[in-house]
């Protein structure tokens, strides 16, 4: 792990540039099949950029002791969260009609 974190910052553009294309492929994606294009994925990753900012802001200003729990924490709320995502997922969405 500490090979690939060493990698991943040495190359910081590369990285960067996967994770934007990365970003741009599931914005895409959620924009076809999700909101069955009534949403533009570009408006999608903006939005997807903004919240990734903003935790990364929040992340940033915590003491490096309680980095460790609010990651388990935020991956312990992000699991409740998908799981009846992906019961629901080929419905349309209710604000979408």
């Amino acid at each position: 792990m500490d090979v690939l974190i060493q990698v991943l910052t040495k190359n910081a553009l590369i990285t960067a540039l996967a994770v934007t294309g990365l970003m741009m492929i599931v914005s895409h994606l959620l924009s076809k099949y999700l909101t069955k294009g009534k949403l533009q994925s570009s408006a999608i990753a903006i939005t997807m950029g903004l919240v990734i900012a903003y935790f990364a802001g929040v992340y940033m200003s915590i003491p490096k002791e309680r980095k460790v729990s609010l990651i388990l924490r935020f991956f312990q709320v992000l699991r409740y969260w998908a799981a009846p995502c992906c019961v629901t997922w080929p419905l349309p969405l209710p604000l979408l009609k």
